[in-house]
Parts: structure tokens; sequence; C-alpha cells
């Protein structure tokens, strides 16, 4: 423990040394040193964010009704730098823009919206019998980051922890019990579908309130989780190898360990061999560099200038020390 909590300071420092931008200054002490930011700190904080290079590009993109066009599909028609309303919830959080920010509550209120009736669903529907369930599982999952004690998506919650749950009850995921429990909750079939537990949207929804799954649940979700080949829906790589580097599923591998140790702490429990693993690969300069490549979760880059080697080891290192101290806090 002495070594990870070392390095989780002795990293940050480095990085608040090298006097980075705003997202990276408010990140590294507020997510990953734990500082106490006053009010009039936040404010600063969030005045200087909403300028900063990539936020700007985000937020030009947002359309009047709150919305940045499609919800979860993308419109390959259309040349925009954020594709759907869900990726836009998910780059505005990875920037540190507060859920309270007006532009992010006006998004809120425009997904209450759909979720009620009042506005349409803005992307073409599946024609399949899955389609409502997977329409109310994205709205209520991205919701829950902006309010996750929202009434949508309590009632949503309630409904996938039970799925869980049953899929869980015999100490096990039971492949053939998650089927059964979709049958008798939302009278569909999952089939090997989207609407299997591991997809990244139900983790999110799960984990968006504390302690939502038993402790037998939890362990039995994440064993097979741990396990399955393609790991996490959506994402689908491994969770329990690092990939090979340089590589294109390393954003991918590391918004999966995002996910599991924000969602579901209990993966403390697998976690050793791959924080031993991400200890190992602290570069000479004290931080960390997966490549020039960011990705395509929209997590990178955080900095306004990615391709100076020194801002791109700050935002991967940030990524980083996220997960390390998740690790810590619940080991």
């Amino acid at each position: 423990m002495t070594l990870l909590t070392d390095t989780i300071l002795s990293a940050s420092t480095s990085i608040l040394n090298l006097a980075p931008c705003p997202v990276i200054q408010y990140r590294v002490k507020k997510e990953i040193l734990l500082e106490s930011i006053t009010c009039e700190e936040e404010r600063d904080y969030q005045s200087k964010i909403e300028e900063s290079r990539h936020a700007q590009a985000l937020l030009n993109e947002q359309l009047p009704d709150g919305s940045w066009g499609r919800f979860h599909s993308m419109d390959s028609r259309q040349r925009r730098i954020i594709s759907t309303t869900e990726t836009a919830v998910d780059r505005a959080i990875s920037l540190g823009i507060n859920s309270n920010n007006p532009r992010l509550q006006q998004t809120r209120v425009y997904i209450q919206k759909i979720i009620a009736g009042e506005r349409p669903f803005p992307d073409p529907p599946e024609k399949n019998d899955r389609w409502l369930v997977g329409m109310r599982l994205f709205l209520a999952s991205t919701l829950s980051k902006l309010d996750p004690a929202a009434p949508e998506v309590e009632i949503e919650r309630e409904k996938w922890v039970e799925i869980a749950s049953y899929a869980c009850r015999s100490g096990n995921y039971s492949g053939s019990d998650e089927d059964q429990a979709h049958i008798l909750i939302h009278g569909v079939p999952a089939g090997h579908s989207y609407l299997r537990i591991n997809g990244r949207y139900q983790l999110q929804l799960i984990g968006s309130k504390a302690n939502s799954l038993t402790q037998q649940t939890g362990h039995a979700l994440l064993e097979w989780l741990w396990n399955k080949p393609e790991g996490i829906g959506y994402l689908c790589v491994p969770l329990n190898i690092p990939p090979a580097f340089p590589s294109s599923r390393m954003d991918l591998w590391l918004r999966s360990l995002e996910i599991l140790s924000q969602y579901l702490p209990f993966w403390v429990n697998k976690g050793a061999s791959i924080i031993e693993w991400l200890l190992s690969q602290r570069g000479e300069n004290g931080l960390w560099d997966f490549g020039d490549k960011p990705g395509r979760t929209h997590q990178l880059p955080l900095s306004d200038h990615w391709k100076t080697r020194n801002f791109r080891c700050i935002d991967w290192s940030v990524r980083v020390l996220k997960i390390l101290r998740a690790y810590y806090d619940h080991i």
C-alpha cells in the first residue's frame, strides 16, 4: 500500500508542477488528491474549464434543445466532433464540467422530457421487440450521470438490479436465469443482444447508487465479467489481461477499468495484478504514456495541447491515477 500511496502522491505532484490546464488541475486536486475545494474555487475552476479548448468544442455543438442531435446511434451523415448526446455527457464529465452546469442541466431536462413522452426519441427505432427496453436503458443510464437520484433513474435502476440479482441468485452468474429475468421483468428475451447485464449502460445505471447490489450478487457478477473474453458490453476487451502495447485497445481497457472502479467496487478483489501492471508501466518522468492516439471513448484528450508529449503523458496519467485512487479507497 505504501508504494501505491507514494505513487499517487508523487505522480499527482509531478503533474501539478508542470502547470497543466484547469481541467487537469481540477481533476487531480478533486478526484485524485481528494482536496477540499471551496465554493469560490469551484466557480473559478468551472469558469476556466468552460473556456478551455475541448469544452468549447463540446458546448459549441450543443443544440438549443439541450441535446447534441442523435441520442445513442451516430448519424454518419453529420460531420460533428460529438456524435450523440450520451457521448456529450461522457465527454463533459471527463473534462470536469460539473453536472450543475446550466448547459448540462438543460440536457437533464431534455432527457427527462423524452422519458416522460413529451419529446420524441431522436434516433431511428430498431425493428425488434428489444428497442423500447434499450431506449429506456440508454436514457436512464445517461441521466444517472447528471442526476443519480432522479425518480426516472430509480425506476429503471430497480429493474436492472432485479435482473442482476436473479441472474446471480445461485451464487454464480447464470445465462438461463438472466433470460428468465428479462422475460419476467421486461417481457422480452435478451438473447445475445445489448440487453445482457454485462453492458456498460447497465453497470453504470446499477452502480449510480451505492450498495445497489448485495455482496453475493456483486461478487458473482464480477467473477463472470472478469473472465468473460469480451468483457464489458460496447467496449469488448478482456478485463483480466492488459492489451499488448501499443494498441488502440488500451483506451477501451482503461475505460472498462474506470467503469468497474466507479460502479462496481467489488472489482478490488480481482484487481491486484492489474494495479501491479499499471504501476510497472510508469515512465522515467514519473508518468504514463500509452501512445499518441486518444482512442474512441472520448475520455481524451484533456489538455489543450495533446500532441506535446508532456501533456499527453499528463492526460494518460490522470486516467491511471483515478483507477489507482479508486482501488486504494476500496481495498
